[in-house]
Parts: structure tokens; sequence; C-alpha cells
């Protein structure tokens, strides 16, 4: 209901779908709607209003009753967009209408839960072969952690129809492909896409002995399951979870470059839908990731020349989710252009006047490892200053601006995940310079973020600068509501 300006007044009416009678829709599963109802996401002080009138006011029939939804909303105000903010689709002001099954939450959920477990269980059931599978992929002498490791790679490896494009009929004709309808078709025909995939995994780990379920979840980068909105719409994907050593393991092979015990962050902090045995589904938590599975580091040995350039080496590594999205944004392109990302990202941390060369590829189809990269840079790093010059000790913050620069925040923040960095910088001076002095230690630690810097000399003419932030949490406040 929000735009990009202020409203001062508006009026909004909805019709559903109406026969003679009351609405009656099937929907999935063959349950049969016979009524509206609603969700909101809006100031207390406003309400949608039912309204009932004889069909024959606005349309023929006879002794039957329709039915509308409006409501009238005052002082609208502008959507703002800021920087790290929740996805607009999560804040604004709105109204989500749905058939209505059952009347209490309780018993949607759990007669939903049962038919998408059905669904679930049809689909692993259908397991020819998977057995044999499992037993060339793992040893027998293998633990529990090292046999879901070996499927969880295995099927990491598989074609992920999610991320290539979108073939034809004939294509799939040609190549003899058909849909899969069981886990022993995505095994046959070592292909799926992100759920197939999942699905496979589950199969094969209970094969393996391992206990394991699905899950169903909504995508953060769009919205959060909120359990009052009875509506299955709410979820995109389904991520799979195995009982190793009795904990908890959730793991999304589907997603592609995801390493293990890494949980896309779109499917993570999130409410969704797990099976439970006996029970078909509960509501239940994906926890969010940890700061630890989302780092950058960059370490530098740079030597600054007499004309106030730094010239030396970089080593920049990326892990876990950080090395997932980047290996996934090359896998868009060919083997140059993944070397250009790099370069590019490199560069806009950079002065502007900086000359790039990447000297060590990354192995950029290598999940479960770093993604790595060195480089070799020159770069302008001394401002004079009179007598004096100035000299950054963290060149890769050249270009960062504030992220909190307004004097007034109406949007909570939103990281996506919690996330840790740390720069290692190695300056040696030219001759005849001399420290003045270094910036102070710093030490910021709070319940959810981190923030050290440490500066000394090192050597007979060098500087030593350490830089390291931790994120812990993502929302400030928590400002999603749930029912």
């Amino acid at each position: 209901m929000q735009d990009d300006l202020f409203e001062l007044k508006a009026t909004f009416k909805f019709i559903p779908f109406q026969g003679s009678g009351n609405v009656y829709v099937t929907l999935p599963h063959g349950q049969i709607a016979n009524n509206i109802s609603w969700t909101t996401l809006l100031p207390s002080q406003f309400k949608p209003q039912q309204h009932t009138l004889p069909v024959s006011a606005y349309q023929s029939g006879h002794g039957t009753v329709g039915y509308w939804v409006d409501l009238a909303v005052n002082d609208v105000p502008a959507f703002t967009r800021e920087p790290f903010m929740a996805p607009p689709e999560i804040l604004k002001w709105r109204v989500n209408f749905y058939y209505v099954v059952t009347g209490k939450q309780e018993d949607y959920w759990k007669d939903q839960g049962k038919f998408w477990n059905k669904d679930v269980e049809g689909f692993l059931g259908k397991k020819h072969g998977i057995a044999e599978a499992v037993n060339q992929v793992v040893a027998a002498g293998d633990t529990l952690e090292q046999k879901t490791r070996k499927i969880y790679a295995f099927v990491s490896q598989l074609e992920n129809q999610s991320y290539v494009p979108r073939r034809t009929e004939l294509e799939e004709k040609a190549l003899g492909m058909r849909y899969n309808a069981g886990a022993e078709d995505v095994l046959q025909q070592r292909s799926g896409d992100h759920d197939d995939l999942n699905r496979l995994l589950a199969a094969m780990l209970r094969a393996a002995g391992i206990p394991a379920s699905m899950m169903l979840v909504p995508d953060r980068d769009t919205r959060i399951f909120i359990p009052s909105f009875l509506s299955m719409s709410q979820f995109s994907a389904e991520i799979a979870v195995a009982q190793v050593d009795g904990k908890d393991v959730f793991l999304d092979p589907g997603t592609k470059f995801c390493p293990y015990g890494v949980t896309d962050w779109r499917y993570s902090g999130n409410q969704g839908l797990r099976q439970v045995e006996g029970k078909g589904a509960d509501i239940k938590e994906v926890p969010l990731s940890n700061y630890t599975q989302a780092l950058v580091t960059r370490l530098a040995r740079l030597k600054v020349g007499d004309d106030g350039r730094a010239e030396g080496t970089l080593g920049v590594a990326y892990y876990g989710l950080e090395a997932m999205d980047r290996r996934q944004q090359g896998a868009k392109t060919d083997d140059e252009g993944r070397k250009q990302l790099l370069k590019d990202e490199l560069k806009s941390w950079m002065p502007g006047d900086s000359d790039v060369s990447l000297t060590g590829a990354p192995a950029s189809d290598k999940t479960e490892e770093p993604l790595i990269a060195t480089f070799k840079i020159k770069c302008p790093i001394m401002i004079s200053a009179g007598k004096r010059v100035l000299l950054p000790l963290h060149p890769f913050q050249f270009n960062s601006r504030p992220r909190f620069s307004a004097a007034k925040r109406v949007n909570s923040v939103y990281f996506y995940y919690p996330s840790r960095e740390i720069d290692e910088v190695h300056l040696t001076l030219p001759s005849g310079v001399q420290i003045e002095n270094l910036p102070a230690n710093d030490s910021q630690k709070l319940p959810y973020a981190a923030y050290v810097t440490e500066n000394k000399p090192e050597g007979p003419n060098g500087i030593f600068a350490r830089r390291e932030i931790v994120m812990a949490a993502w929302p400030f406040p928590w400002m999603f509501i749930r029912k």
C-alpha cells in the first residue's frame, strides 16, 4: 500500500471470485476452500472491513450473498529506501488474502504439513539404485560425518538445473531427459533442480543409515514466514536436515557452491515447515549462519617508493558464503571473465589510479575450499601535507563510505548474514621517512559485534597494521512480528 510519495488518503477494495453462493475454490491436494481471510502488516488503527449484500444488487442471481473487503487509510508515509534495510516486500504496508480451509492456524499448518510430507515421502520412496550408489560413495569404516560429507560432495557435483539455461522440449528429448518423479530419477539422470538435489541427498543419507528429513523454507531475500498468513505460497525452497552424532546439520547442495554445513543465507534465520516422523511436519527454525561462515581476509606486503606509490603483493581469501557468492557469479562467465570479476572487485577497494594484475587464479569450482586469489598491485598511497606525508594504513578501505551517514534512520538495520573481515598490511617506508605517530590501537566489543585495530612499527623502517570487524547479528532491532 505504500509508494514513493506520501498519501493523504487512500481506499482499497478487494472482491473475491464469487459464484452462486459462497466462494468455493479447489486448492492443491484436492482441498476445498470456502471463504476468504487475511493477515495484515498495518498500523493498529487500520483494519480491513468485510461487507455483504445480496448478489442481485450487482449481478443476476437469487437468494445468494456476495461480499467484498475494503480498507481506508490516511497519512500513509512514503516508503523510504535506505542502505542495509530489509527487502521492501517485507516492510511495506500490506494485506495478504488467502482462501480459508480451516479456521485455526495450528490446524492449517498441521494439515498442510501432512500433505507436503506425503509428497516428499513419495519422492524419496522412489529409490531404485540409491543404496547401490551410496555403497560406491562411502566406505564401511567411515564415521557418520564422513559418510554425510561424502554423499554431500557427490550430490553437489551433479548438474544443477537451477543454475543453467532452461532447455527447450526438443533439447530435453534429444538428451533423453525426463521429469524427475523420484530420487531414483535424479540419480539416474545425474541432474535436477535445487529441490530435486536436496531430496536426493536426503534419500541417500537414509540409505546410509543417517536420519534425514526435509524442510520447506521461505526466501529471506523477499519474505519471512508469518504463521498467521495461512498460505503455502510463503515457501520458496526445500533444504535437507541430517542428524549426525545427535546434532542437526542443515544441508543445501541444491544451492550451487554451498559448502557442507552452511545454508544459503536466503534460507537461514527463518522459520519453515520441517518433517517430523509420525506428525507430518511442524513449524521449526533454521539457524542463522555463524560469522565464521562468511569471512574475507586480505594480506598485503607493500613497499612505498619515493614517489608515494606502494607496490607489492596481495592475497585475498573468501570463505563460506562469501566464496559461494563469488563462485556463483563466476559461473555465469568464462575463465577470463572470472578473473576480471576479481580484479574489478579489488580495484573498487583501492584508489582510482591503481594497477592490478592477477598472479594466482583461484579454484573456482571447488565448493569446500576457500576462494583464494593473489595479485600484484601498485597504487598511490602517500598524501603530501607540507613537510609531512599522510599514509593510510588500510588501503583497501580507501573507497569505503560511512554506512549510516543519515541523521535519521527510518527502517531497521538489516544485514543479510553475519560476517567477518580481516585486513593485515605490512608496509615498508622509503629511506629517510620516519614514523612520527601511529593511530592508537582500538578495541570495541559489543554483544553482537567487534572492531579491533592494531598498529605498530615493524622492522627497521616498516609498519604493521591489522584491522578486524565482526558483525555477528543481522536485524536491529528485530522488526518482524510473528504470531
